[in-house]
């Protein structure tokens, strides 16, 4: 055997391992806010009155209306169809955890 082939390579050190973790945190965070952010303003905007969408700057938290949220789901079928979905993303999900 070689010198190169029994050499090991040298450890991080404990300030590489600091930066490596603030790393990955701050990845986490930033992939959170990028899942979570258009959610929120979907749901600020589902739960909106007609008069508040338009408004600028918006606030954090605008006042509730729940009257466009209750017209859609009125309609015929709508509840049946999310709770079809809500069974089917379970199934998946459990499926996708054993696997």
């Amino acid at each position: 055997m070689t010198a190169a082939a029994t050499d090991v390579a040298p450890k991080p050190t404990g300030r590489i391992k600091k930066q490596g973790r603030l790393l990955v945190r701050a990845s986490v965070i930033l992939l959170c806010a990028w899942i979570l952010v258009p959610l929120y303003l979907l749901l600020v905007n589902t739960v909106s009155g007609e008069d508040t969408i338009y408004d600028f700057p918006k606030s954090i938290v605008p006042p509730m209306n729940f009257e466009s949220l209750m017209f859609f789901l009125r309609f015929d079928g709508v509840l049946a169809s999310m709770l079809n979905s809500a069974i089917v993303a379970s199934f998946t999900m459990v499926m996708a955890i054993a696997l």
